[in-house]
């Protein structure tokens, strides 16, 4: 039980920390307007209302990847590898999690739907790439 709580949790943390390394990358790419506050909405809708549509894309290839890495960890890790229940509650963990971060950041109603299908089936393919042939 320990150990099936900790596989998911090295499956979710291998897809945030994935998913956090892709996000700095296009915040480089795509920075804020100096003297942005985080907590003024209206700035923050005016600046991603203002992105173009490769951010967003490299927003949805970071859910991707990073999911499909946590699913693949949990593949390796698993005492038992042909179940998928890890995976699952990794992936709805994370699905909660986006739904969390566009309750609080404006995201396009397109990269949102795409946020909330992601997630799982990319854990799972993760966990499939990783049990044995």
């Amino acid at each position: 039980m320990i150990k099936n709580i900790l596989v998911t949790l090295a499956g979710a943390v291998t897809a945030t920390i994935t998913i956090f390394a892709i996000e700095a990358f296009s915040h480089q790419l795509y920075p804020a307007p100096v003297g942005l506050d985080a907590n003024d909405m209206d700035g923050l809708k005016t600046y991603v209302a203002g992105l173009p549509i490769t951010a967003f894309l490299l927003l949805i290839a970071a859910w991707a990847l990073g999911s499909l890495l946590g699913g693949f960890v949990i593949g390796k890790l698993a005492p038992d590898p042909s179940s998928r229940r890890m995976a699952y509650i990794a992936g709805v963990a994370l699905t909660i999690s986006s739904i969390l971060n566009f309750m609080q950041i404006p995201h396009p109603i397109w990269v949102m739907v795409i946020g909330v299908l992601v997630f799982i089936p990319s854990v799972i393919m993760g966990h499939k790439l990783a049990l044995p042939k």
